[in-house]
Order: structure tokens, then sequence, then C-alpha cells
């Protein structure tokens, strides 16, 4: 087929890192070292563990930095949620997933409305909406209570206005158990070691306005968010979702085949980072190339006029 469906596209951005961690707490100088290291496996997951229990003072009093449009804001920031780690330019030194914050600011107008489904403290929500010019809206999900409370403290202090909503989506309304793992980032509704009751919604009973781009990372649980969202997916927003072969009890298959049924195209996302700038590969895939491709993926899903467009979209330089 001709034209831009044949192959991938790619595009020139800005590369924007609107958080830099402190990463003065003892937290964070463990979590730079990774949480699997040998010997012994998951030793400084231990590690942190017995500071959380023991000395917990001395793990989470930490800084975010934020770059905001009137200048540079420090906000204290609590070092058990370790997923701030994500801040650390030590750690990321292009920032957490250069792909999906690229994707997002190359959908995402300026009038647009951007759903984070697994906000945690907010890193993708809070940078769409502090991202020049932005005046849309920007609605994040987040069961995890720790987590949601960092990201509604960090959007009160910035002065954004982010819509929270303390759920976990599913395919029927209900109750769900979340779990509390020791690294708070990956808690999830699959691996049998919930510990807290969150509500469960359907993304199709909640009222939401149109959406322009869906950002989904919910820890495997992505083919039940999907199925609670048909009428959503039938006005075609972009999706950009995390698709791991390596999540327990999840199912990187059933998302993908659900996305092509709503009529959306899959896009594997690639970024190389240099110059100041992100340069963001969106290359078709098909389910089946799946097992092939990276084990920590995002895919990007598109309608195929949206995909269309982005050929001549000005950003692009190949």
């Amino acid at each position: 087929m001709a034209g831009p469906q044949a192959g991938g596209l790619s595009f020139r951005l800005p590369l924007r890192r609107p958080f830099r961690l402190g990463g003065e707490s003892i937290g964070a100088q463990l979590l730079r070292h990774g949480w699997f290291v040998a010997p012994p496996q998951y030793f400084v997951a231990s590690l942190y563990q017995r500071l959380l229990t023991e000395n917990p003072a001395a793990i989470h009093a930490d800084t975010l930095l934020v770059e905001t449009p009137a200048g540079p804001r420090a906000l204290p920031v609590d070092m058990r949620n370790s997923q701030f780690i994500g801040a650390d330019l030590a750690c990321f030194p292009d920032g957490h997933e250069p792909d999906v914050l690229a994707a997002i600011d190359l959908l995402l107008p300026d009038d647009g409305v951007l759903l984070d489904a697994g906000a945690n403290w907010g890193c993708f929500a809070l940078a769409a909406a502090l991202r020049p010019g932005f005046r849309g809206q920007v609605i994040a999900i987040e069961p995890a209570p720790r987590a949601a409370d960092d990201c509604a403290r960090l959007a009160r202090a910035l002065g954004l206005p982010l819509r929270l909503l303390r759920i976990a989506l599913g395919a029927e309304d209900g109750l769900a158990m979340l779990s509390a793992p020791i690294m708070s980032g990956g808690a999830s509704l699959l691996d049998g070691a919930g510990q807290t009751s969150v509500p469960l919604r359907r993304l199709d009973g909640l009222g939401l306005p149109p959406l322009n781009v869906i950002k989904l990372d919910v820890e495997g649980a992505e083919t039940d968010a999907l199925r609670g969202a048909s009428r959503t997916l039938a006005h075609r927003p972009s999706i950009i979702m995390e698709c791991r072969t390596d999540t327990p009890g999840g199912d990187w298959r059933g998302p993908l085949e659900l996305l092509l049924a709503a009529g959306l195209r899959l896009f594997s996302l690639a970024a190389t980072v240099t110059n100041g700038a992100v340069v963001l590969g969106a290359t078709p895939m098909r389910p089946e190339d799946r097992p092939g491709l990276p084990l920590h993926l995002n895919v990007l899903a598109l309608a195929p006029d949206t995909w269309e467009a982005l050929a001549s979209h000005p950003a692009r330089c190949g």
C-alpha cells in the first residue's frame, strides 16, 4: 500500500524535562542503583523496605524541581513513592520514557483533552498540563492511595487544574483489590496480593468529555480497561499504551486485538535523544510482531485519518 500506511514515520520534537529530582535522600540514592541487583536478588528492595520500617524519616524527604511557565519551583516530595526516581536525571538523563511524553506532545492539541490512566504521581499528566501554551484539560486516573495523594498535592502546589479520579479501570463497575508492593509504582490488580480495596469503573461510564489522547499504563490490566471503553474507542482517540510481555498475570495480546477491532492501527514507539531534541519513531506492527520487539515497549494506536494527517505534520523528519 502506498502512502504513510506502508511504513513508519519519525518526528523531531523539543526535548522536555520538566522535572528533576533533588536526589539527596537515602531513598533516592538507593533507587539510583536499581532494585534488581545480584547477589542477592532484590537486595536494594529489601534494604529500602527495612529503612521504611525502621527509619522512615531517612528515606522519604526529597525535593522535586519543576520547570513551570512562570519559572522553576522546588517542591517537597515523599520518596516512599519510589516512582519519583523517574525524575532523577542521574538515572534518566533524557527524562522518564521520552517516547511517551513526545507522543503526547505530538498528538495532544493545545486545547485538547488528555486522559492519563495509571498516572502515579503525575509524571506525564503534570508534564502535559505544564506544556507552554496548553489550555486544554488533563484527567488523571490513579487508584493507589499514596500515588494519588502525591499527584493531587503536586497539582495543587503548581496551581494546575488537573482532575484526579481515584479509581481503577475495568470491564465492569465494582470493587477490586490493589496490591501494595515495596516499589510503589507496580501496584497491580492482577498479582493476587491485593491489600487495598479500590473502586473499579468502566471508562465508558465516567461521563468524560471527548478524549484526544489516552495514556494507558495499568500494569497488565489493559484488556479489562479497554473492554470497559468500547464507546470511548468508537470516537477513536489516540492511545499510547504500555505493552510488556513480562507483567505477572498480564495479557499483552488481548489489548492489541481490541484496539485493532476498534478500527485503530498499531505502531511500536521508539525514541532517540540528541542535541536537545527527541526523534520519535512510529513503526507499523501487528500483534504477532510483539514477541520480537523490545521487552519494555510502548504501543501507539491511531485512527487511520490521524496517521495520514501525521504524514504532513511540521515535526515530521522522516
